[in-house]
């Protein structure tokens, strides 16, 4: 019988529930779509690690029955530095044991952004009172249904108890399906934060008693 979006529970995972929700992200992404996934199981496990035990993010799941069927996971501010210094030892490891890694393309254009931002800070980025949205998954076969928007607006509710005043998230940019469902849900794009054929998409956060709270503030170091 299949899974029915209706009947899913949407709940904060637990340690028991990661090695299911990284089966489900090794089901969802080529490496085309997210660059760890060159780096391996270790990596991507490491990854998640970070979110659930790091006191900065968490990772909600959602559920059917026993079966985990869509997740994401969010810090509570830019998360990209932080983890790739967790991840440090399974970034070498791959390198080691794949020494061609280092010559991807995808893989030299980041290590070159990187060191480029790092010394000249001009591509530096502040992001201040925002929470970031890090990988959004859902299975096959419950695609369509409506199923990532509830991780999404679910996701944002618990930000705001967390004191985040705003919620962003990066894509493709020539991926022009992926932004339709940020829009739906009030997103706009922040052209200053676009950042190596990525766009940023932004939406500020409401209080629960209905009363906005305060704006934060995007900060480019030009």
């Amino acid at each position: 019988m299949h899974a029915s979006a209706g009947n899913v529970i949407i709940e904060p995972a637990t340690r028991n529930d990661l090695p299911s929700v990284i089966a489900l992200h090794i089901e969802c992404f080529t490496p085309s779509e997210h660059l760890g996934m060159l780096f391996g199981k270790k990596f991507i496990a490491a990854c998640y690690d970070w979110f659930f035990s790091s006191g900065q993010g968490f990772i909600l799941v959602a559920r059917s029955e026993n079966r985990i069927v869509g997740a994401i996971s969010v810090s509570d501010r830019p998360y990209e530095a932080f983890i790739m210094r967790t991840c440090k030892k399974q970034v070498v490891c791959s390198f080691v044991r794949c020494p061609w890694l280092i010559f991807h393309p995808a893989i030299l254009k980041r290590i070159i952004w990187s060191l480029k931002s790092r010394i000249s800070q001009t591509t530096a980025q502040r992001v201040q009172g925002c929470a970031q949205e890090g990988f959004i998954m859902v299975s096959r076969d419950l695609r369509g249904q409506g199923l990532a928007t509830r991780l999404r607006q679910e996701a944002m509710s618990h930000c705001i108890l967390r004191g985040a005043a705003c919620f962003f998230s990066y894509m493709k940019a020539t991926n022009i399906a992926s932004r339709r469902p940020y829009e739906k849900l009030g997103f706009t794009e922040v052209r200053e934060l676009a950042s190596r054929g990525f766009v940023c998409m932004r939406r500020d956060l409401q209080a629960t008693n209905g009363s906005k709270r305060p704006t934060a503030t995007i900060n480019s170091v030009l």
